[in-house]
C-alpha cells in the first residue's frame, strides 16, 4: 500500500470509517534491502476502530508501526 521505490502519489484512500491520507515514501537506492513509507489514520466514524495489518506487491514482508503525540508528547 505504501512502500514503493517510487514517491506514492495518491493521497486518499477509505476502509469503512477509517481513512488513510497522504502517503508517501522516498525513493530508495539500489540494492536498499528496507525502505519506508509513511501515511495518517483518522477514524471519522463514532466508534473505536484500528488498522490491524498492511501488505505490500513489492515486498514479501510489510511491518506497521505506529507514531503519536499525547499531551505534546511523541
Amino acid at each position: 500500500l505504501f512502500v514503493s521505490a517510487q514517491t506514492v502519489f495518491a493521497h486518499e484512500f477509505r476502509v469503512g470509517d477509517l481513512e488513510i491520507v497522504h502517503p508517501w515514501s522516498r525513493a530508495t537506492p539500489p540494492g536498499a534491502k528496507v525502505a519506508g513509507g509513511y501515511f495518517t489514520v483518522t477514524n471519522t466514524g463514532s466508534s473505536p476502530d484500528r488498522l490491524l495489518s498492511i501488505s505490500s506487491e513489492i515486498s514479501a514482508k510489510a511491518e506497521l508501526h505506529e507514531m503519536g503525540v499525547k499531551d505534546g508528547v511523541m
